[in-house]
């Protein structure tokens, strides 16, 4: 394996191509804005603040944001260093398990989303009304 070695410690290019793999990295991401936003969900349930229920929205969706990232660097290690080897056993479980995740965050982000226009719509339905009487 060739490691590539920059003069410039900020150089993408060199970071991007870099000997070790990106995806051990970047995966924690999703998982860690997953776990955070159902904690800060029951928070906001358990101690009926909106606050911390716009916390919960706000990780759900940097998670489903940071979900695609992860699911190409997986992808990328799979092709290039496990040279696109056979999807069986553990492979076969870990891309199973990672797809089921992505849909699970993607399908939890997207009714968050609807619910969160429901509710702004409702308010500002209630704030027209009081500001006409």
């Amino acid at each position: 394996m060739k490691l590539l070695a920059s003069q410039n410690p900020f150089d993408v290019k060199a970071a991007i191509l870099a000997g070790h793999v990106q995806h051990p990295v970047i995966i924690h991401f999703p998982i860690a804005l997953f776990i955070a936003s159902a904690v800060f969900e029951l928070l906001a349930l358990w101690r009926k603040q909106p606050a911390l229920a716009a916390v919960a929205y706000y990780n759900l969706l940097g998670a489903a944001m940071t979900v695609p990232l992860a699911i190409v660097t997986g992808l990328g290690a799979w092709r290039w260093q496990l040279e696109g080897a056979a999807l069986k056993g553990n492979l076969r479980l870990h891309l199973i398990s990672a797809l089921t995740s992505a849909l699970l965050i993607f399908c939890s982000a997207g009714y968050a989303h609807a619910s969160a226009r429901r509710t702004s719509r409702r308010v500002s339905a209630i704030s027209q009304r009081l500001s006409w009487q």
